[in-house]
């Protein structure tokens, strides 16, 4: 044991090889599963809105425009928050940042669930979205680093794999919900409809995550990298234990001592964020914090720009005879009725769109099955670029569909390729910078993504009614601008940062 441990030649082995030590047993069972509930509690603040648009349309008169700014809120929100938590989980901790950006966004996103006026409704989204920006990259690099470089990839992989499980529970409790024909006159101006409980609920996963992150430990990398010793020391201790309960723990302090030899002493350290975001953009590895940027951008307005509007065009698609595009004479004719400048609102929400919603997240799950079995054995570099190739091809196709059952099954399809392709994006990124910048590069990355998802929304809802070929040629354009600019990217699969 001891020969072993002295040929360890930098800090990060060592460190690697007390987790390796520590091995596999119930705290990373634990760890595991509370960073998918954050996820997926995540998946369920951003998707649930989208299942909100149609039964609110009257409730707070809303056009394609106002749907797009709604669905956009969140993702504003989450364009500030990222880079602001983001760079203080590099400064303070990953632990302390994610209990504050949880208990932000699960007060607003409640806060949001009982408004219903088009105003206050996107200012309490915008706010919740900014407590999302510091979920989102704060909980992919506090799980990866209690992770070894071996198994790094598929567990990332398997934790993203519960956006889908959230999606399915954000469907599933708006197909029984939203259906239902609720009204509680709470004041003489104030009525509480289905889709106001239905979001207040939404935001029970977020404050239950924040609870239970309370009695997790910091990560390890973290106070390695503030020399922060006795900390490391004990959590690695306190892992050691909970994972292997009936085994001799004299075996784990050798190792420890022997880590002890080489100091631990981090070489570059930042204790303020001015440091972090000088070195972020250093001439060292100032292009693959472009590269990085771009591809969460890609990534960003392609998914989220037609994910967020797919209970839409299931509404669309049933109400005008299996079109999710409405003909230039149908919008002449409604106009000349209703001397509007707009369309009829349709305020019947046929309850198919929630079945169809729910299953459309299920297929996700395909997706993420298929890179499990890839991930750790194909380069990141070639299913980051399929995949985004394949995603662009299933953005495209949706446009020729002409039925409800066509439309659904091009969705599906849509949600399990598109998964895929974010699960490589969000371990090649995390993979790509060291542990004193992984939360702040992960945060800059999400949050300039957050703009282009707010854009691709507003795009999209003053584009589908004038020019409706038009959104989906372009997110698919964008995917395969993504697919050439992956190659600049450097591979990922055997980094140990």
């Amino acid at each position: 044991m001891s020969n072993e441990y002295e040929s360890i030649p930098d800090n990060k082995t060592n460190l690697e090889r007390l987790v390796s030590l520590a091995g596999y047993g119930w705290f990373s069972y634990k760890l595991i599963f509370l960073c998918g509930v954050v996820v997926a509690s995540d998946a369920i603040e951003i998707l649930s809105v989208s299942y909100i648009i149609p039964p609110a349309t009257c409730d707070m008169d809303l056009d394609d425009q106002k749907k797009g700014w709604i669905n956009a809120s969140i993702f504003i929100g989450m364009t500030v928050g990222a880079i602001f938590w983001g760079c203080l989980a590099d400064v303070t901790g990953r632990k302390t940042i994610l209990i504050f950006s949880l208990a932000f966004n699960g007060f607003f996103n409640l806060a949001s669930g009982l408004s219903n006026n088009f105003y206050s409704f996107v200012i309490f989204r915008l706010l919740s979205g900014f407590g999302v920006g510091g979920n989102v990259p704060v909980i992919y690099t506090y799980n990866s680093e209690f992770q070894t470089n071996e198994h790094r990839g598929k567990l990332l992989t398997f934790m993203v794999s519960f956006w889908a499980y959230g999606g399915m529970i954000a469907a599933g409790v708006a197909w029984a919900l939203l259906p239902v024909n609720l009204s509680i006159q709470i004041h003489i101006n104030y009525v509480l409809k289905s889709w106001n409980v239905y979001l207040s609920l939404c935001s029970l996963p977020t404050l239950v995550s924040m609870c239970f992150m309370m009695f997790m430990p910091e990560s390890p990398k973290f106070l390695l990298e503030h020399s922060r010793m006795e900390e490391m020391k004990q959590t690695m201790l306190r892992i050691f234990k909970q994972n292997n309960p009936n085994k001799d723990i004299s075996e784990f302090e050798r190792g420890k001592h022997e880590q002890q030899r080489h100091n631990f002493e981090s070489s570059a350290t930042f204790n303020n964020s001015h440091q972090i975001w000088k070195r972020l953009f250093s001439k060292e590895i100032v292009k693959t914090s472009i590269v990085a940027t771009i591809l969460f951008n890609v990534g960003s307005f392609g998914y989220y720009g037609m994910f967020m509007w797919f209970p839409e065009l299931f509404k669309r698609s049933a109400a005008n005879n299996g079109s999710i595009c409405q003909s230039h004479d149908q919008m002449q004719e409604w106009k000349h009725l209703t001397n509007q400048t707009n369309p009829v609102k349709i305020c019947e929400v046929p309850t198919l769109i929630y079945y169809e919603g729910f299953f459309v997240v299920f297929s996700k799950l395909f997706g993420y099955s298929i890179i499990l079995l890839f991930i750790d054995y194909i380069n990141r570099k070639p299913l980051l670029c399929i995949s985004m190739i394949i995603s662009g091809l299933c953005a495209f196709l949706i446009w020729f569909t002409s039925s409800s059952t066509q439309i659904f099954i091009a969705s599906c399809f849509y949600a399990a390729v598109t998964s895929a392709m974010w699960s490589v994006v969000d371990v090649t990124v995390a993979e790509s910078f060291p542990t004193n910048l992984r939360s702040t590069a992960f945060g800059f990355c999400g949050g300039t993504g957050r703009i282009s998802s707010a854009i691709s929304n507003i795009v999209f809802g003053y584009m589908l009614g004038v020019y409706c070929f038009l959104p989906f040629l372009v997110i698919s354009a964008v995917f395969w601008l993504g697919a050439g600019l992956s190659c600049l990217l450097k591979e990922t699969k055997h980094s140990k940062s």
